[in-house]
C-alpha cells in the first residue's frame, strides 16, 4: 500500500511536471528508464479508473447495492425502533387504528426496500461471479495477480454470496413480523366485534327483561283491581288454578306425576266449592236469624209505639 502511494504520488509529480519539460528532458523521459517510471507511476496513479474501465459492470453494481443496503437499513431500523415512536404518538393524541396503519406503512416500506437491496446484491454476486470467471482466464494466461486486481477473486464472490443471504433472512423476517402483526391486528378486530355484538345482545335482553317486568308489573296491578271486584271464592279458584298450572306443565314437561297432579287440583277445586256452599248456607241461616230478630224488634217496638211508652232513646235502641 506504501509503494502504491509513493507511485501515485511520482505519478502525479511526472504529470505536472511532463507539462513544464523542456524539449530536451521531454526527450529523456521519453526513452529509456525514465519511460519505464513514468508509464508504472501513471499506472498506479489512474488505478481505480483503470480498474472501472475494465469491469465497468462490477463498479455499478457495487455502487446500486451500497446505495440501496443504505435505504434498506435506514428503513429497518424505522420498523426496529417503532414501538418507541408509537409511544410518542400516543402521547400526542393518534388513535390505535392510526399508529397501527403507520407501522403498517412502515412494514411495507422496509420490505420494498430490504427487496430492492436483495435484487441490487444479486446483481453485484452475478457482476463478481463473470469478474472471476474473467479472472480465471487471465490466469491460464499466466496473468493472476492482474485478473484478480482487475475482476476481483473467490473472497469477493464468496462475500458478495454471504450478504446476499443475509439480506434474504433479513427480508422473510420482516415478511413474517408483517405477517404477525395483521394476524394480531385482525384477531384484535375480530375480538372487537365480537364484543360489541355480545354487548348489543346484553342490552337487548336487558331492556327486553325490563320490558318484561314492567308488563309483569302492569298485571300485577290488573289483577289487584280485579281482585276488588272478584269474591274470596273467586280469587282463591283462581290461585289454585295458577299453582297447579306450574306444576302441570314441569310434569308434562318430564311425564312425571301428571295425573296425581291433575287429582291434586281437582280435590281442592272441590273442597273450595264444598267450603263456598257450607258458607252460603250458613249466611243464609244467619240471615234469616237476622231477620227474625229484626221483625221481632220492628213488632216490639210498634207494640210500646201504640202504648205511648216509646221515646227518642227507645228508638234509637230499636234500631240498633
Amino acid at each position: 500500500m506504501e509503494a502504491k502511494d509513493s507511485f501515485v504520488q511520482l505519478g502525479a509529480v511526472v504529470k505536472n511536471a511532463f507539462t513544464g519539460m523542456t524539449t530536451a528532458a521531454k526527450v529523456f523521459t521519453a526513452t529509456g528508464i525514465g519511460l519505464l517510471i513514468t508509464a508504472v507511476a501513471l499506472l498506479v496513479t489512474n488505478m481505480d479508473d483503470i480498474k472501472k474501465s475494465f469491469n465497468s459492470g462490477l463498479a455499478s453494481a457495487k455502487k446500486y447495492a451500497e446505495t440501496t443496503e443504505k435505504q434498506a437499513e435506514a428503513a429497518r431500523r424505522a420498523v426496529d425502533n417503532f414501538d418507541e415512536y408509537a409511544r410518542t404518538l400516543k402521547r400526542v393524541g393518534y388513535s390505535e387504528d392510526q399508529i397501527n396503519a403507520k407501522r403498517e406503512k412502515a412494514y411495507k416500506d422496509a420490505i420494498k426496500k430490504t427487496d430492492a437491496q436483495l435484487k441490487a446484491q444479486k446483481k453485484l454476486l452475478n457482476e463478481s461471479e463473470k469478474g472471476l470467471e474473467t479472472a480465471q482466464e487471465f490466469d491460464s494466461w499466466g496473468f493472476n495477480a492482474t485478473g484478480r486486481w482487475l475482476y476481483g477473486d473467490e473472497e469477493d464472490v464468496k462475500a458478495n454470496r454471504k450478504k446476499a443471504t443475509e439480506i434474504r433472512e433479513q427480508l422473510t423476517k420482516l415478511k413474517n413480523d408483517q405477517y404477525q402483526f395483521q394476524q394480531e391486528q385482525k384477531k384484535a378486530k375480530e375480538d372487537a366485534k365480537k364484543e360489541a355484538e355480545q354487548a348489543a345482545i346484553d342490552r337487548a335482553k336487558e331492556n327486553s327483561q325490563r320490558r318484561l317486568d314492567e308488563l309483569a308489573t302492569l298485571a300485577g296491578y290488573i289483577r289487584d283491581a280485579n281482585d276488588l271486584f272478584k269474591s274470596e271464592y273467586e280469587i282463591e279458584k283462581r290461585n289454585i288454578e295458577e299453582k297447579y298450572a306450574t306444576e302441570l306443565a314441569l310434569a308434562k314437561k318430564y311425564n312425571k306425576g301428571v295425573v296425581a297432579l291433575e287429582e291434586a287440583k281437582k280435590k281442592e277445586l272441590q273442597d273450595l266449592e264444598d267450603k263456598q256452599a257450607k258458607d252460603l248456607f250458613d249466611g243464609t241461616e244467619k240471615l234469616t236469624a237476622l231477620k227474625a230478630t229484626s221483625v221481632a224488634h220492628t213488632l216490639a217496638f210498634q207494640e210500646q209505639e201504640k202504648k205511648g211508652l216509646v221515646g227518642v232513646a227507645e228508638v234509637i235502641y230499636f234500631l240498633s
